[in-house]
């Protein structure tokens, strides 16, 4: 399982460095956080650096009133009552920024949107046949929290998207209660069955706006998850495709993403942590040690060092990419036992450091939510176990 960048604001520079780093890699770019002339000008970079480039056409609102996305020519019409023009606008993007695939526009849908959501799904796929001939064409699915968590709606869905004539699927899904990391395990075992569903029709499944708790989707055998910088593109909400969304970003602060437990930690925690003389139990091993947060680790009490926001970023998604990319193992067994495997040794290296006060950022404790993830792989091998044992590529 691959992970993808979810581009979100400011993260040019970081994306452009990752995709260095790594040797090559995705991007989804985001038209919410840049005017066409950037998002060109962005998607050369991201292949200069010998990455590819997806669009995400953020439609997932009508009234959406954020100013740079509504700006964008597949913005000029209404997709609910051309979608052709639509189609076309968003054709013209794609050609300029040289994607490796279209994601077609899709909106949010909700518990009582469901039946005029699927007749509009199916206009969109049904005329990007034509508008997009040539090019791999991926439909958007964008749920709310409470589709997701009822079994019949996210079932509707997974049965009429198979019958889509797409290449693929990019899946978002809003999290129940704003979380971040989600606490309710019908939500997330619903959503792993879905994406393992899709996935069995052989084509490409991308899981958008996700984080660490996600990794339980190379259960589901997809091809990747993406992730990002600032907290609205590791978790889902249409609160950012309007106005006023940006004041969350101006209040985030650094956090260092532990490996070992799934969590996330204030850099106070470190301080504490050094204190005590556990620090070492936060020192990453070789596979995921890394420029950027080494500084961490070097004597310095860790509030005193030059750990910004810049820095925690691009370590907790190379520490992600780590981990995402070895998640899926060469069968559905071995993948469920490594995942479960996982999942044990955060929480015992949790309780090790807890035990002693060193605690991750609130909200941001793997420990908190980690019985939801056991829950969902046990239910994904009881519904589904039998089929991906035996067609897992």
């Amino acid at each position: 399982m691959d992970l993808y960048l979810q581009a979100g604001f400011n993260a040019q520079v970081m994306c452009r460095e990752l995709l260095s780093d790594w040797g090559g890699g995705t991007v989804i770019l985001s038209p919410r956080d840049a005017n066409i002339s950037d998002l060109t000008n962005y998607s050369q970079q991201m292949r200069d650096a010998g990455g590819s480039v997806l669009l995400d056409p953020q439609m997932f609102r009508a009234d959406s009133n954020y100013e740079r996305l509504t700006d964008h020519e597949h913005w000029y019409v209404d997709l609910d009552s051309d979608v052709n023009a639509a189609l076309v606008g968003l054709r013209n993007i794609n050609s300029s920024l040289e994607t490796r695939a279209v994601i077609l526009p899709g909106r949010y849908v909700d518990l009582n949107g469901l039946p005029a959501w699927i007749d509009q799904q199916r206009a969109v796929t049904e005329a990007s046949a034509d508008v997009l001939e040539g090019k791999d064409r991926w439909a958007t699915i964008c749920m709310g929290a409470e589709v997701v968590r009822n079994r019949q709606p996210i079932s509707r869905i997974a049965d009429v998207a198979t019958t889509w004539n797409v290449d693929g699927y990019y899946v978002v899904a809003e999290p129940p209660a704003n979380q971040y990391l989600v606490s309710d395990a019908l939500w997330l075992s619903n959503l792993i069955s879905f994406l393992a569903g899709i996935k069995l029709t052989g084509r490409k499944v991308v899981l958008g706006y996700a984080h660490q708790q996600m990794l339980i989707a190379a259960a589901a055998n997809i091809d990747a998850i993406a992730s990002g910088n600032f907290k609205n593109v590791r978790s889902f909400g249409v609160d950012k495709f309007f106005v006023g969304d940006d004041d969350a970003m101006a209040r985030q602060a650094p956090y260092f993403y532990s490996p070992r437990t799934l969590s996330e930690y204030p850099i106070s925690s470190l301080d504490l942590a050094q204190q005590v003389g556990m620090l070492d139990d936060l020192r990453l091993s070789v596979e995921f040690q890394n420029s950027y947060s080494d500084i961490l680790f070097t004597g310095a009490q860790p509030s005193t060092v030059d750990y910004k926001l810049a820095r925690s970023w691009r370590h907790f998604l190379r520490a992600l990419r780590v981990q995402a990319t070895s998640a899926r193992k060469e069968t559905f067994r071995d993948t469920t036992a490594g995942l479960e495997l996982q999942m044990a040794e955060a929480i015992s290296a949790h309780e090790s450091l807890s035990g002693v006060g060193v605690l991750p950022a609130t909200g941001r404790d793997f420990s908190e939510v980690a019985n939801t993830g056991k829950a969902a792989l046990r239910i994904l091998e009881r519904q589904r176990g039998f089929v991906l044992d035996r067609r897992w590529l």
